[in-house]
């Protein structure tokens, strides 16, 4: 029997001594954790019929259910105004309870039933640009989610985001075009590396000669409106970025993502 179940069995019991006659018990989970981990409001429902203040009544049903607390894995049961009895499941408990997850001994989610759909946005990281501490954090928060809810019976949906659409690309595709070695840059270890590096050159030169920000925009322009040329750099700056991120991916031990072949749809699939 689930803990669960197990303290509503006990509050059931508890709440029918008191009022003389059978009472069925829901247990519902507070939406403030200091709360606890379940709540009953059966005082508040049988205080009217007893005819006894409700914060005295749950007191009463309480302190029948702390004789037992240790059995029912209950660290503390508590009284609440105007009547709610809360309890808070004891951290050995929690623990073994993890454990016993953890080594796939005991069914925790029923695959029969979906709760319905839901969209987890991962890291999201920018094309041409590093994958920083900001994208690893969001990573494994973003999988933890999506690993719990999978686990609790939703369709999950593993999205992320790309940045790979905008401005900026016209100036990545001129400084490639002007200093870069493509070549190189797909031979090397970290190709984002190289991308950047030539993105600052053109900050760089571009501060000693402003037009250049217009020979991008020209750039920009091209890959708008569908240039071979600028198509094809841009796919490279992709495809070159992707190869760095699924290495990381990889290494955290991330799962494909939904959409697009496991890569997810970037903003330029919305151009």
């Amino acid at each position: 029997m689930d803990v669960k179940s197990q303290i509503q069995n006990a509050l059931e019991k508890a709440a029918s001594e008191i009022a003389w006659e059978s009472v069925s018990v829901s247990l519902s989970v507070p939406v403030e954790q200091s709360h606890g981990d379940f709540s009953s409001n059966i005082a508040l429902v049988l205080s009217k019929k007893l005819g006894k203040n409700p914060t005295e009544l749950a007191e009463e049903i309480a302190e029948k259910l702390r004789v037992e607390s240790t059995e029912l894995r209950v660290e503390k049961v508590e009284v609440v105004k105007p009547g709610f009895i809360n309890f808070h499941l004891s951290r050995h408990y929690l623990i073994t309870h993890l454990q016993t997850l953890l080594k796939g001994q005991e069914k925790h989610a029923d695959k029969g039933q979906t709760k319905g759909t839901v969209i987890v946005e991962y890291s999201s990281p920018n094309i041409a640009k590093p994958f920083t501490v900001g994208h690893l954090r969001s990573t494994i928060i973003g999988d933890a989610i999506a690993n719990i809810m999978e686990a609790s019976g939703w369709d999950v949906k593993r999205d992320n985001h790309l940045g790979d659409w905008g401005t900026q690309f016209g100036k990545q595709i001129y400084a490639i075009k002007t200093w870069g070695d493509e070549k190189k840059i797909e031979k090397a270890q970290n190709p984002v590396k190289e991308l950047v590096q030539l993105y600052i050159k053109f900050h760089d030169e571009a501060e000693k000669d402003p037009s250049l920000e217009d020979k991008a925009r020209e750039w920009f322009k091209k890959l708008e409106e569908g240039d071979a040329e600028a198509r094809r750099l841009w796919h490279m700056c992709i495809d070159w970025s992707l190869k760095e991120f699924d290495r990381i991916y990889k290494t955290l031990g991330i799962s494909k993502f939904t959409e697009n072949e496991g890569r997810g749809y970037g903003e330029s699939f919305f151009e």
